[in-house]
């Protein structure tokens, strides 16, 4: 048979060794020329024989002889028989001795597999002492369950079931890919460890993606060995039919900093992660795969898949979160990598525990090896944490420092991406890589010039004398600093710090062609609109400065009608509330500006936080204020015990009756005694421990308690460790008062007090009397929709926003007065847009009370705030129906208006109109006659019954608001705090601590708010708080502040210590 180039042809196959009784078989095509196109299939046998097509996808004819062999014919009957064998394995058969792992609850003979597997070498312990490593290891040996060094071992759950949504449901079938014959043998011996495994299982589907072999890295300390493969699945066409996952994955600065805030670490890595997860059968078929040697299916989740690592996400938080339940916090993950934060070794201890424990509740387990325990520094997602302090991991810093001059465009793309990572931590980064990045464009030849040497090594001695950036505090205003050439714009988001401008953010754009040809005032506005767009999160809702060497916006101003460009980037930045300041442009670039202020004015520091550090940057997120340890000694010595117990008054006294028989009065020294050895005054303990106590002076008082809180754990367990140690009349109201005013605690840790008591809005008594606005969006690709709520009758009305600038907003509630009448009150959030001039002139011109939620606080605008959801989740129905924006807030507001409302029992329309309006589908005209009726009898009876209306529906709304105040009251708790009181904030963002300050109260508004100020910074701008974000912090007593008046003793080391040894 001759098959033509590009032709298919029904041919019949013919079976070699014949059956009577086989009617169905499973073909596999065992052709390997990629020319030829079979599919496996299920075929009904008649005579011995079956048809197949045949496609020939080459450019040549090809010719088959008789007695050509095609493929392998499986009977139907077996093919059941061996799947159904093969599940009785997994499932754990008692009557099959060979060990398997696809179990949610594992046999006893996997466990016992995993406890031979398991050795004391497998954990990296060298760095713990000897009682440490000890209790670690008896923990881990005994937890063996948790861990798995082979496929047949490890784990499997079913705690979260992946599921998949497809935009086409038309199978992907392709043809395997052709592997060398030299590495066949090594495939078939990994494919049948997978099977004997039960992590996949031979298939027959009409899905299938085809295996790939991936070279794994040569080991460095064998380089003769072989090179080894694993295999990989090629799933690139099934992801573009599979839609994208919506579980986000964590902010990386967010856990960076939260992970920062203990000075211990440990890191634990999933064996096989994602092989860990069982898919649903359903699921398995659809990841069916295509060999040389047949077709298999995996029964867990497989790598390559674009929505695996949000699957994968989404168990770790679930086992997170039942930690949390069970009062385990401090645990972090990014998909396989779990970090475990504390602060002493016992609670690291416990910590491993309860993780290892929920692991084996759900069948989870890890690779012994790459388990890391209890390590003070950590490389993770990039980063090097260790306590209090973030930095780029070291090998990035030397692969960069070190790269060679690139000698093709490859080797530029790399060491450009390399340093790319980076790029919003270094000034200008644009305009200095801008001659590289051309060498990296099509139709362009390499040629290493000395110009690209230059910028080579100029992006290279950034990461050696560059300053980094600092964090941002939310609390101060920001400066952008702006500027453009010929080749790029720049960017760099300042901010003061003890007097001095820091950098935290920079941004760079090389220009494009056609933008390279802009006129230089627009290039200036240009600058100034991207680094706006650049730094959005930082600048929304804040007032800021814009310094720059031009005037653009002065300039476009003036022009009655700018490009519609321009008009774009104007209408943009009228979003922002900032002010420009002119500097000149000689003066305006990054290294010189940092220079130009006077001593007497605020200066740009450039300086590196230490000279002798050689990777920055270096973030410090730890800082010291008040009731901050300043004495960072540890240890006391017996010299200085001596002299302040003879100094104290009371010790001494004791002392003195000690010593002398003729003055000892037993009542005053009971318990009391002089250690035989040092000579210190010791006190025992008539509780159970009998423990022997120094007494401490009061003028050590606060060093002891330093000791003891160095790790800031809670109350109970500071005490404990001070009360077995030390000893002085009032230590636990003393040790109270330390804790709960440690400023680190305060920041660091979590405060979650009930909320205050719900604050009752005013209960209009006639529609149009009191109003509330609220703006939703922006909305995807449809704009901003603006609401206005009667909080009487509960009308609403919405408005389409193409903009949220306070001239539109201002337009939109005109029009609303003007055809609903004008409101007494009106209520909105803190928005730009309801604090402008323009809005308060109009509300102030009308003679309208304009009120304001308390920042960061919508439940105050809550009747408004709840219909957003629903606003936004008809409108995107809508929309996917073909409706656009206008038409659908039209179709919502008529229906929600044309409902009973719970709160009044009466629809919006006739409280609001006096009548119930038609719905927008009430077509139906029953033609009835209208009834005559008089005049002025039916105005009175209509005024009668609205009447009613009004008062029934504010006897229900009042009764409702008293039925959820109570409600609410339930889980609240008044907070009563005064004015000059210190209090922290809760902050805001990543790399921050929880709660920023010290806030002192400089007056209180109403019930709930509160206005502050930094705490001794009169000068510094006060603003108005909800109670709920703020935390007190009770002052320290004045002998339990660290006073630095003692040079010698600052320099003493001290422990804590009994009487005999020193811990």
């Amino acid at each position: 048979m001759i098959l033509q180039p590009q032709e298919s042809s029904i041919v019949k196959l013919c079976l070699k060794d014949t059956r009577e009784n086989i009617s169905e078989i499973f073909f596999q095509p065992t052709i390997s020329s990629h020319d030829i196109e079979i599919h496996p299939a299920l075929h009904t046998v008649k005579n011995s024989c079956f048809p197949t097509v045949i496609r020939n996808l080459g450019n040549t004819a090809i010719h088959f002889n008789k007695g050509q062999v095609f493929g392998e014919a499986t009977p139907s009957f077996l093919l059941k028989t061996n799947e159904n064998a093969n599940d009785k394995n997994i499932c754990g058969s008692p009557n099959n001795n060979t060990p398997m792992c696809n179990l949610i609850t594992p046999s006893e003979d996997i466990l016992k597999k995993r406890k031979d597997e398991l050795s004391e070498t497998d954990f990296k312990l060298e760095h713990l002492n000897s009682d440490q490593k000890q209790l670690l290891l008896e923990t881990l040996l005994d937890r063996s369950a948790a861990f798995s060094k082979s496929l047949k071992t490890i784990g499997c759950t079913d705690r979260v079931i992946p599921t998949f949504n497809f935009r086409s449901h038309n199978p992907i079938k392709t043809l395997p890919f052709e592997i060398p014959h030299a590495i066949q043998g090594t495939i078939k011996e990994e494919l049948n460890e997978l099977i004997e495994a039960g992590l996949i299982h031979r298939n027959i589907s009409q899905w299938s993606s085809p295996m790939v072999l991936v070279k794994k890295k040569q080991n460095p300390t064998n380089p003769h060995k072989p090179a080894s493969y694993r295999m990989a699945l090629d799933l690139r066409l099934l992801n573009t039919i599979l839609e994208n996952s919506t579980y986000p994955l964590p902010k990386i600065p967010t856990l960076i900093n939260e992970i920062s805030k203990y000075p211990f670490y440990t890191t634990i890595d999933f064996c096989k992660a994602y092989w860990q997860i069982l898919l649903p059968e359903e699921m398995q078929d659809v990841l069916t795969f295509t060999t040389p040697f047949g077709t298999f299916a995996n029964r867990r989740l497989v790598f390559g898949l674009k929505t695996a690592a949000s699957i994968f996400q989404a168990l770790v938080d679930l086992l997170i979160d039942e930690l949390k339940l069970s009062g385990t916090t401090g645990i972090y993950a990014y998909q396989d990598d779990i970090v475990i934060g504390a602060h002493s070794f016992q609670e690291m201890h416990n910590k491993i525990r309860s993780v290892l424990d929920i692991l084996i509740k759900y069948n989870l387990t890890l690779s012994p090896e790459k388990c890391v325990f209890f390590k003070s520094t950590i490389d993770y997602l990039g980063f090097n944490i260790s306590h209090n302090k973030i930095q780029p991991i070291t090998s990035n810093i030397l692969k960069i420092t070190s790269f060679q001059p690139p000698r093709t465009v490859k080797q530029v793309r790399r060491f450009l991406g390399l340093c790319g990572f980076y790029r919003s931590l270094i000034p200008g980064f644009a305009e200095l890589t801008e001659c590289l990045t051309q060498l990296t464009r099509k139709n362009v030849p390499f040629q290493w010039t000395p110009t690209h040497q230059e910028a080579f090594k100029k992006l290279q001695d950034v990461f050696f004398t560059k300053p980094f950036v600092r964090l941002p505090d939310w609390d101060k205003p920001f400066v952008l600093n702006t500027d453009a050439s010929g080749q790029a714009i720049s960017g760099i988001l300042l901010q003061e710090h003890e007097g001095k401008l820091h950098p935290i953010s920079y941004y760079s754009k090389t220009l494009s062609n056609s933008e390279r040809n802009y006129p230089a005032i627009k290039l200036e506005l240009f600058a100034i609109y991207k680094s706006v767009h650049a730094f959005k999160t930082y600048l929304y809702n804040t007032n800021f400065k814009i310094l720059t060497d031009s005037k653009p916006l002065l300039h476009y101003k003036k022009i009655a009608s700018p490009t519609d460009i321009v008009s774009r980037w104007l209408l943009y930045l009228s979003e922002f509330q900032f002010t420009c300041e002119h500097i000149p442009g000689k003066e305006n670039t990054l290294a010189d500006f940092f220079s130009r202020f006077p001593v007497n004015r605020t200066e740009i520091s450039n300086t590196p936080q230490d000279e002798q550090e050689l990777i920055l940057p270096v973030v410090e997120t730890h800082c010291n204020t008040i009731n901050a340890i300043s004495d960072t000694s540890l240890e006391i010595s017996t010299s200085t015990w001596l002299k302040e117990q003879a100094d104290d008054t009371q010790t001494n006294e004791i002392i003195q009756l000690l010593k002398n028989p003729s003055l000892k009065d037993s009542n005053n020294i009971r318990g009391f005694y002089i250690d035989p050895t040092t000579h210190i005054l010791m006190f025992k303990s008539h509780r159970k421990s009998q423990a022997e106590l120094i007494v401490v002076p009061k003028s050590l008082q606060h060093k002891a308690l330093d000791i003891c809180h160095i790790s800031h754990t809670g109350l109970d367990k500071t005490y404990q460790i001070v009360s077995n140690r030390y000893y002085w009349k009032g230590v636990y109201i003393d040790t109270k008062n330390f804790v709960l005013s440690c400023e680190q605690c305060i920041k660091n840790k979590s405060f979650t007090p009930k909320h205050a008591p719900p604050q009752s809005n005013r209960i209009p008594t006639r529609p149009g009397d009191y109003i509330s606005v609220d703006i939703k969006g922006p909305l995807p690709n449809s704009g901003y929709v603006l609401t206005v709520l009667d909080h009487f009758s509960k009308h609403i009305v919405l408005y389409s926003l193409k903009n949220i600038t306070a001239e539109t907003v201002s337009k939109h509630i005109l029009n609303y007065i003007s055809i609903h009448g004008r409101p007494s009150q009106i209520l909105s959030d803190r928005g730009l847009q309801f604090t402008s001039e323009v809005f308060s002139l109009i509300n102030k011109t009308l003679g309208i009370k304009l009120s304001h939620t308390s920042p960061f606080h919508p439940q105050t605008n809550g009747q408004t705030e709840r219909l957003n959801p629903a606003i936004e989740s008809s409108i995107l129905t809508l929309q996917e129906r073909g409706v656009n924006l206008q038409n659908a807030l039209l179709i919502h507001q008529n229906i929600y208006n044309g409902l009973i409302h719970p709160s009044t029992g009466y629809t919006p329309n006739l409280l609001h109109f006096g009548r119930n309006l038609p719905l927008i589908f009430d077509t139906f005209d029953n033609n009835s006659e209208p009834l005559f009726l008089d005049k002025a009898h039916y105005v009175q009876d209509l005024l009668q019954q609205l009447n009613t209306a009004y008062e029934l529906a504010y006897s229900t709304l009042t009764r409702k608001q008293v039925e959820q105040n109570n409600r609410l009251a339930k889980n609240s708790r008044p907070r009563a705090l005064h004015v000059g009181d210190i209090v922290y904030l809760k902050s805001k963002g990543a790399f921050k601590t929880r709660f920023e300050g010290p806030y002192t109260i400089i007056a209180k508004r109403g019930e709930v708010n509160y206005t502050i100020q930094a705490l001794d910074n009169k000068s510094a701008r006060s603003f108005t708080v909800h109670v709920d974000r703020l935390r007190y912090a009770p002052g320290r007593k004045s002998h339990l502040i660290s006073h630095d008046t003692a040079p010698n003793e600052s320099k003493t080391r001290y422990f804590l210590r009994s009487s005999t040894h020193q811990i």
